[in-house]
């Protein structure tokens, strides 16, 4: 790369920052427009930049900048004679098509760089970004959204949230999340879970993404729900509605299985991890055992398929593994050991049973 062209490349880097800071306090279009009228080079260092800091192309950003260049009239100087001075108009024997200097053609492309680079970075900065929240093993978090919606995330869950002028959209990728809708008439609340999207208006509810399927229960309010992914804010939602203590378990599109709705369920139950308690009612010890493995370090395990089988109930808190063994000593006259090579706690049968 020659000098010149790496003196393009540095004033077109600056020219660039310029430009994308948000106050524009740096940037001087007059200057802006002087140093792309001086080279052709100028402006096509800056559009490569331009592209390359934002990662898009010209046709990403659906803006033809090619396009736009043809439609400038070609460079033409006026012709010179032997002595070297320009030959005018009225001096020509026969009739020629109008002259356009190099100078003002450079002023008019400079024209539509500028009004290139503003079109891109307008629409790259006016796109409203997804904001990502994550909880780690074990953690709960509560966001507040712009609008007074609220999010409760469970323990290892990955939700990312971005409003748009005609809709909000929540897209879960991992985990569960309470949610608390503000109402808003003209802009819907949409939640995409993996192949299950719901609509809401305004209402509280709870979503949680297994990896078979999804399971939607309402505490309040009412909410549509489709076995689809989300398509823009005309998307169609409705195959099914759900009220006040109503559950939708959706399975996966590939998995071919039917949905399940369920009527007057205990939404207490599916709720209690936001006081971070988890409620059984006569549970298989295999289902219990995979609540308490979302949020403990050390997993729990059983050496007999038998023990999985049996039923429990009680109330445990999401970060006290002690007292649930204690409780299974003492109730199911189990007992445990850490294997250290698995990284696990083992659970077992009592010797003396």
């Amino acid at each position: 790369m020659s000098n010149k062209e790496q003196s393009a490349l540095k004033s077109a880097e600056e020219w660039l920052i310029a430009l994308s800071d948000s106050d524009k306090s740096g940037f001087d279009e007059r200057a802006f427009r002087d140093w792309l009228s001086a080279s052709p080079q100028n402006a096509d260092k800056f559009l490569q930049q331009q592209a390359i800091w934002l990662g898009v192309s010209q046709a990403a950003q659906g803006i033809d900048v090619d396009a736009l260049l043809t439609q400038l009239p070609p460079v033409k100087e006026f012709p010179q004679n032997d002595a070297g001075a320009s030959v005018n108009e009225e001096q020509r024997d026969e009739p020629r098509e109008p002259r356009i200097s190099a100078r003002t053609w450079l002023s008019a492309a400079a024209s539509v760089v500028i009004m290139v680079a503003v079109a891109v970075l307008y629409r790259f900065d006016s796109q409203p970004a997804a904001q990502e929240y994550l909880t780690a093993l074990g953690e709960m978090r509560q966001i507040v959204l712009e609008d007074g919606s609220q999010m409760h995330l469970n323990t290892r869950s990955n939700v990312e949230v971005k409003y748009e002028k005609h809709y909000r959209l929540a897209q879960i990728f991992q985990g569960e999340v309470f949610f608390d809708i503000a109402p808003d008439s003209g802009r819907p609340f949409f939640i995409d879970s993996q192949g299950t999207l719901v609509r809401v208006l305004g209402t509280k509810f709870n979503v949680r993404l297994y990896p078979d399927k999804t399971v939607v229960s309402v505490q309040e309010g009412s909410v549509a729900v489709s076995r689809a992914a989300f398509t823009g804010a005309e998307a169609e939602v409705g195959d099914y509605t759900l009220t006040s203590f109503d559950q939708a378990v959706i399975p996966l599109a590939e998995t071919q299985a039917d949905v399940v709705l369920k009527r007057g369920i205990d939404i207490d139950q599916v709720l209690a991890w936001t006081e971070n308690r988890m409620v059984f009612k006569d549970d298989a010890l295999s289902e219990i055992i995979s609540e308490f493995n979302r949020y403990v370090d050390i997993p729990l395990m059983f050496d007999d398929d038998a023990i999985g089988q049996l039923k429990m109930t009680g109330v445990f808190s999401t970060d006290d593994t002690d007292a649930f063994l204690a409780v299974l000593s003492q109730t199911m006259s189990l007992q445990w050991r850490y294997d250290a090579l698995a990284s696990k706690i083992v659970l077992s049968r009592s010797e003396s049973r």
